[in-house]
């Protein structure tokens, strides 16, 4: 990710007076996405108007949709873009990552269903829990395949279920 002389992605409106969507870009490796994540958060609360719980929301499903298209989307690969768009409204925050990963199994989301947590200890699943999140927090969350685009835009409203 390109800085200017503020410390700010290049291409990033930071006027949240006026503006109300704004894009970052990231390749993955090093630190990159963990920046933009922080970047994202960090002008959502500029605006001045969020609390704790939405921001620490849209941190926690940022985070785990980030994670996801590194880990499953890029896996075959140390290379790849992950765009995002943030949208700033009154009660709520709108986010949409754009990859160029691998689709989504049968191009659907996976299902917000909690693993089996009622088993023996060393055989707890390792993962599964993170769509769940992603649904809760994010209720509704809509992909879509475009070319070969992967486009995922969820809502992370003001007040958390």
């Amino acid at each position: 990710m390109q800085l200017d002389a503020n410390h700010t992605p290049k291409g990033v409106n930071t006027d949240t007076a006026h503006a109300k969507r704004f894009h970052f870009s990231c390749e993955i490796g090093g630190d990159c996405l963990g920046t933009m994540i922080e970047r994202v958060v960090e002008t959502a609360k500029k605006t001045g108007h969020y609390g704790p719980t939405i921001l620490g929301n849209t941190h926690l499903v940022l985070a785990e949709v980030v994670n996801n298209i590194a880990e499953h989307g890029y896996g075959h690969s140390d290379q790849g873009n992950i765009e995002i768009t943030l949208e700033l409204s009154e009660n709520e925050i709108t986010i949409e990552t754009t990859d160029f990963g691998v689709p989504m199994p049968n191009e659907k989301l996976p299902i917000a269903v909690l693993p089996d947590r009622h088993v023996p200890y060393d055989t707890l699943p390792e993962g599964g829990f993170g769509w769940y999140l992603i649904h809760t927090l994010a209720p509704g969350p809509i992909y879509t395949r475009l070319g070969n685009a992967n486009i995922l835009k969820f809502v992370i409203p003001e007040s958390a279920p």
